[in-house]
């Protein structure tokens, strides 16, 4: 009997020891990735591919990683290369890698290839807790993707409102934002002369602004107009009103589209202004988004749909055909007029609703997901006060009222009013904590440190790789700007502006 047990014992001890083995492989290999890729990586989830293994688990990752690559909160690591030049082959990479592919050249990331978990593509979970968590993609186990598209889609981040009003201020000046300023001093005629600012958009070497007066004007990026977009009037080719200065670009069609509130309609325009469209809608829009290729995101004003539930966005094709309605949550009786608000970037749309402290995602499914919660304690207003507008400057020095929330999928970026004291700056997706930008008074900025010109208020927009704010002629011609740092181009154009000409563009470098 004796004999017998010792070859089981022996079995045991060795899947023990190479369990063991393992277990330290994959600790190891945590370690070196929270170290490379530091703790304030955005990614929540590692696609570790060794291009030597299981040939068919292999092929399926590469296809995964080529059509999701546009998920930026997913790491693809590519270890054990065979020949480089094949793998951007297959995944349509040119020179440059985006920045969550990595190739490790060195195998730095590489399991033991005695272990039969080296064989398969390997998923690395980064769990708010701080745990770590493994899941083999081997042959039987192909549901592994879906549950990762899942795991980074129902992930909600929580963030609290009053560590931004309690929190230091981290940044003092341009400087520690970027590496340089430019500027761009707009041109004017007399068809391209612009009130106060609203909105912008960049495409294509232009920019479209939007302004007070209910007008689009494009600017080519040497400051010279280009162009008129539409007109306002109560003609086919015009738009009634341009509330709030919202327009969007469809930036693969390159066509400027308006949602018209007053004329119950999307009107469409190329990027020299000419007519394309006008779709009638059955409800009033506020606000629009690009949800996919083919179809369009709706902000609406509150209604009933079929159902009798109450909706605020709407999904339609691009001639104006009903797709799908989402219901709201609960909206309080309101003696104003609010609806959802919308930030959307390349391939997600995020909207939140008056006073519900959740901001959702719309899914490809139609529904929307709970991404992100801001917390405001002691500073959120009781329902009764916050749905009576005129109550507001009673209780504007125990309460935050206007808040104004910028989603992107990454950081959270904040601009909020206590009483007379405007915060603002973001959320950092990593862990939470804010990065208080600026705290002053109305009208105040953050101190341009680099040539002394007037405070910084950024303009957000989704999938720029820059900020940029708009310089009214009429504050840089204050005295007080005499004394702009005399290399900066900031003094020359003050001394060639007029208190009549356009804004002047400011545009941070990275």
């Amino acid at each position: 009997m004796r004999y017998k047990i010792r070859p089981v014992f022996i079995t045991i001890l060795i899947l023990t020891l190479f369990s063991c083995k393992a277990d330290l492989q994959k600790t190891q290999l945590v370690r070196r990735l929270k170290k490379d890729f530091g703790k304030n990586s955005l990614f929540e989830a590692v696609l570790l591919i060794p291009e030597a293994g299981c040939p068919g688990c292999i092929t399926i990752a590469e296809k995964f990683a080529k059509e999701n690559i546009a998920n930026e909160k997913i790491l693809y690591l590519f270890t054990r290369i065979n020949s480089e030049k094949t793998l951007r082959s297959k995944l349509s990479l040119n020179k440059d890698l985006p920045g969550n592919i990595f190739f490790d050249r060195e195998n730095r990331y590489s399991l033991n290839p005695e272990y039969p978990l080296s064989q398969y593509p390997l998923v690395i979970y980064f769990n708010f807790d701080g745990k770590t968590t493994f899941d083999a993609i081997s042959p039987d186990n192909h549901e592994a993707y879906e549950k990762l598209l899942k795991y980074i889609g129902d992930r909600i981040h929580l963030y609290d409102l009053t560590h931004a009003i309690e929190a230091d201020v981290s940044v003092t000046g341009l400087s520690n934002l970027c590496s340089g300023i430019k500027y761009i001093p707009l041109g004017c005629n007399q068809d391209a002369l612009l009130s106060t600012v609203l909105s912008y958009w960049s495409d294509s070497g232009k920019i479209f602004i939007s302004d007070t007066e209910e007008k689009i004007i494009a600017f080519n990026l040497d400051g010279s107009p280009s162009g008129r977009i539409g007109r306002k009037g109560e003609g086919p080719e015009e738009y009634r009103t341009l509330v709030g200065g919202k327009f969007i670009l469809d930036k693969k069609r390159k066509e400027v589209i308006i949602p018209d509130m007053g004329g119950k309609k999307l009107v469409f325009y190329n990027y020299n202004g000419g007519f394309l469209k006008s779709v009638p809608l059955n409800y009033i829009p506020d606000d629009l988004a690009i949800f996919n290729d083919s179809l369009l995101l709706i902000q609406t004003q509150p209604f009933q749909d079929l159902q009798n539930q109450i909706c605020s966005i709407v999904i339609i094709d691009r001639g104006g055909g009903h797709v799908a309605s989402i219901p709201a949550g609960q909206i309080p009786s309101l003696n104003f007029i609010s609806s959802a608000k919308l930030d959307a970037t390349i391939g997600e749309v995020w909207f939140e609703e008056p006073y519900n402290d959740t901001i959702y995602r719309v899914g490809a499914d139609f529904t929307k997901h709970p991404s992100v919660v801001v917390q405001m304690g002691k500073y959120k207003p009781p329902v009764e006060i916050f749905g009576d507008i005129s109550r507001w400057p009673e209780y504007s020095t125990e309460y935050v009222f206007n808040r104004y929330l910028f989603h992107h999928g990454q950081d959270l970026w904040f601009s909020f009013y206590k009483h007379t004291t405007l915060y603002s700056g973001f959320f950092r997706y990593s862990d939470g904590m804010p990065v208080l930008l600026f705290r002053g008074q109305r009208g105040e900025g953050i101190t341009d440190d680099i040539d002394s010109g007037p405070p910084f208020n950024p303009f957000f927009k989704a999938g720029d790789e820059f900020m940029i704010d708009f310089i009214e002629p009429s504050e840089l011609l204050e005295k007080k700007y005499e004394t702009i740092r005399p290399e900066s181009p900031l003094r020359e154009i003050r001394e060639n502006i007029s208190s009549n000409d356009n804004p002047v563009v400011r545009l941070l470098l990275r």
